[in-house]
Formats: structure tokens, sequence, C-alpha cells
């Protein structure tokens, strides 16, 4: 219920300002305050391409949505590096999250294992 008064707000109060790679849609408010001598920022937010996952917001679209650059990010001159990988989504909490495979890898085992001593 919360989604769709959310998407309908957005079509009366939002300005789509651009969207990722991933397909998440980024909006301001059309109007922002306008109050004599109000400190308010302009309020942003993302609108998700399925499922909510804050993890795969790009670091050139967080900067802007926490007001660090106050312009959007032009898809044309965002930089990727070599090293970048592309994203994953965060598996915690489901059947695919990270487990270790051998819990028992860490333990010390007493045949491998010697305690030092200042003498030796």
């Amino acid at each position: 219920m919360t989604a769709i008064v959310t998407r309908i707000a957005t079509m009366f109060n939002g300005k789509l300002v651009g969207t990722d790679e991933l397909g998440n849609k980024y909006y301001c408010e059309r109007r922002p305050s306008k109050a004599p001598g109000s400190a308010l920022k302009q309020r942003r937010w993302v609108l998700y391409k399925g499922p909510a996952d804050p993890s795969g917001i790009a670091p050139e679209w967080h900067a802007w949505l926490h007001h660090i650059v106050e312009a959007a990010p032009d898809p044309n001159s965002v930089m990727k590096h070599s090293w970048q990988r592309a994203h994953q989504p965060n598996m915690t909490g489901t059947v695919h999250a990270y487990t270790p495979s051998d819990t028992t890898a860490s333990a010390a085992k007493p045949d491998t294992y010697r305690a030092w001593s200042p003498e030796s």
C-alpha cells in the first residue's frame, strides 16, 4: 500500500531527474519550499526498479540524493574504472547469503600448531 501512495505522490509532486543503469528512477520536488527564511533543502528520492536495494545506488547518484553535489549526474560523463565490478544485490537474509563452506578451517589443529617460546 505504501508503494502505491509513494508512486501517486511522485506523479503529482515529483520531477524525474534521471535514471541509472539498473533502471532506478531519481526524483526531486517539482515545487520546492520557498518559505521566507527557509533553510530546507529540496527533497530528493529514488523509486527502485524491482525490490528496494539501497546497495544498488551508484556513488554519483548517492552524492546527489544526499545533497553532496547539486547537479544530477550526467550518464555520458560518468567515469567507470577498470577495477569496478558490476553491481551484485545484497543477499543477506536469503538462501543465497554467504556462509563459510568450512567452519573448521580457522581452528588450530594440534599437529600443525606449535606455541612460541622465547627459548627456541
